[in-house]
């Protein structure tokens, strides 16, 4: 079975920290590679596979199923942790001093970034990218950004409207003409950024991103949000609009869609991931657009007309 580290968050870090005060340690011990927490150094190698247990409950072999060094430095920095290798310090987009230790009787399955506050966070990270790029639109609208009608979908959405009807019954979520909006339009890059809440990360949602073909690209990672979207199987439980999970999935696959054929980079930023009161927002923010991909976020490339670099479904390059 493939290792996929990404399913490790934060407070499955912390948890293995805790695990090591409480006397779980390595043999041998590390000699040149820690993960960074606060003031206290933690053995690198040895941590990452205790998260990943606590995170997945499966238990590495650490002498098979991965290596320490460089190769632990580098899977901590995607994950966004800062480590010390060989004496040299590695960044990630956390710092030392954003990673807490859960005390005892903390419990981990309830994770703190869950219960901050979504529209705290939005008006946080609009500020950040009004500092980083200047004028930024909330809730912009586009006039190609429209619910089309069954008779003007093209083979991917039709494919995908039919088969979100088949999984509950609901055959008729959609309203054909409505504006759709946009949290964030960035002008100066032409980047639309969608803040995910937990509310899209339901099954419909999967159910349409299965259907992408795999010769389309997007500027986030494709394979990150279906395995959220199952993990989380978020449920919208408004009487008033039976649909509404339905209709929440189809129109953010016509977002992805209708972005790329008019030449606009999408962006999507899971809510938790980060905390934006909390975390360096700046550093965050570049190293999501525009450096290696962390938290499972892939990079887009701004220009459309020269050296195109979008990720593909399957979260490899193109």
């Amino acid at each position: 079975m493939p290792i996929d580290w990404y399913i490790i968050k934060k407070e499955h870090v912390e948890e293995a920290c805790r695990q090591y005060d409480l006397g779980c340690r390595p043999t041998p011990e590390a000699k040149n590679t820690f993960l960074l927490v606060r003031k206290d150094k933690y053995p690198a190698k040895f941590i990452l596979g205790l998260a990943y247990e606590v995170a997945g409950g499966r238990k590495l072999n650490r002498s098979v199923d991965y290596s320490g060094g460089a190769q632990t430095v580098q899977i901590w920095k995607k994950l966004g942790f800062s480590t010390e290798y060989k004496s040299k310090i590695v960044k990630g987009a956390y710092t030392a001093e954003d990673i807490g230790k859960c005390n005892v009787s903390c419990k981990c399955e309830s994770s703190k970034k869950a219960r901050l506050n979504a529209k705290q966070q939005k008006i946080v990270l609009k500020k950040i990218l009004e500092k980083q790029f200047g004028s930024i639109e909330s809730e912009k609208t586009f006039d190609w950004l429209v619910v089309p009608d069954k008779s003007s979908m093209d083979t991917v959405l039709a494919k995908i409207y039919k088969a979100i009807g088949h999984f509950r019954g609901n055959h008729n979520f959609a309203t054909p003409g409505e504006q759709l909006k946009c949290d964030f339009f960035i002008p100066s890059r032409n980047l639309i950024i969608e803040y995910d809440e937990r509310q899209h990360f339901s099954e419909p949602r999967a159910i349409s991103l299965d259907l992408y073909r795999p010769d389309m690209s997007f500027s986030f990672d494709v394979e990150y949000w279906k395995r959220e979207c199952r993990s989380i199987k978020a449920k919208d439980l408004d009487k008033r609009d039976p649909c509404r999970d339905e209709k929440r999935a189809f129109y953010d696959s016509i977002r992805d869609v209708f972005a790329d054929r008019n030449g606009m980079n999408l962006v999507r930023i899971k809510h938790g991931d980060y905390d934006w009161e909390k975390m360096r927002g700046k550093e965050i923010i570049m190293s999501l657009l525009g450096s290696p991909p962390i938290k499972g976020v892939a990079q887009p490339q701004f220009s459309k007309e020269v050296n195109k670099r979008k990720w593909t479904v399957t979260g490899t390059k193109s």
